[in-house]
């Protein structure tokens, strides 16, 4: 876990990051890469963004829960590549014990729209869910728990913000899958445009590309599925992750 660094850098209040206004509507980029270099990508990030500092914690601890169908309707509509597809989790931040009901729809022009409700149960956004996904909430079942630390850097004059994800750890039932030695990292922004994080991985060598945690939870924790059409995300994924642990 990078800590050092991460100490070293301004701060970013939770005011100034929702002045970005990336929550509900954004577009966004993802990356997977070794956790070992991930001190010398922040400090490659220190001169473009701030850390959100809350009470002085810059790694936040996450626990969220994630519902589908019985069938895992969400998954499948994923992997074919529905333009208007949906997710819907329980996100509780560890630190402040707050939980919110978070619903994403990816549209038809690649952008993702998130929407949440405070609570701790998909029914107190049920009224959201079939607005807005056309689901009856009472249909979704939990499909899988994930937990994993996150830092996330807010830039100093674009709208625009990362997040860096790690120690993650997916469970269903008696089943875990996890990926301890990796960063997945995400670039979200209000548009199609070169980022100072997309370059900064440009000079690492270090190609776009990774896939949704949910699905790489999913495709790990039901090996039988289906996964076909994220055979290059995970191909990429599974390869640093072996690299990593040898």
């Amino acid at each position: 876990m990078p800590i050092e660094t991460i100490h070293l850098f301004d701060s970013a209040t939770l005011a100034q990051l929702d002045e970005k206004n990336l929550l509900s509507d954004r577009r966004d980029v993802k990356y997977v890469f070794p956790k070992q270099i991930a001190e010398d990508v922040l400090e490659r990030c220190r001169c473009y963004y701030n850390v959100l500092d809350i009470n002085g914690i810059r790694a936040f601890g996450y626990h969220t829960a994630y519902y589908d169908t019985p069938d895992l309707r969400f998954y499948k509509e994923h992997h074919r590549g529905k333009l208007s597809r949906a997710k819907v989790r329980v996100r509780k931040y560890l630190d402040s014990n707050q939980s919110f009901v978070e619903l994403k729809i990816k549209n038809n022009k690649d952008k993702t729209i998130k929407s949440r409700v405070a609570g701790d149960h998909v029914g107190v956004a049920a009224d959201m869910i079939l607005e807005q996904a056309g689901i009856n909430a009472e249909a979704l079942i939990e499909s899988m728990t994930i937990q994993y630390k996150r830092i996330t850097l807010v830039h100093k004059t674009k709208s625009e913000k990362l997040t860096l994800d790690f120690e993650m750890l997916m469970k269903h039932n008696e089943s875990e899958v996890g990926f301890p030695e990796l960063c997945f990292a995400e670039v979200k922004t209000e548009a199609h445009q070169s980022t100072d994080f997309c370059m900064i991985m440009k000079k690492l060598k270090i190609r776009e590309g990774s896939m949704s945690k949910y699905c790489l939870g999913i495709v790990g924790l039901h090996p039988e599925i289906k996964k076909n059409n994220f055979k290059l995300p995970l191909g990429r994924i599974y390869k640093t992750q072996a690299n990593e642990a040898f």
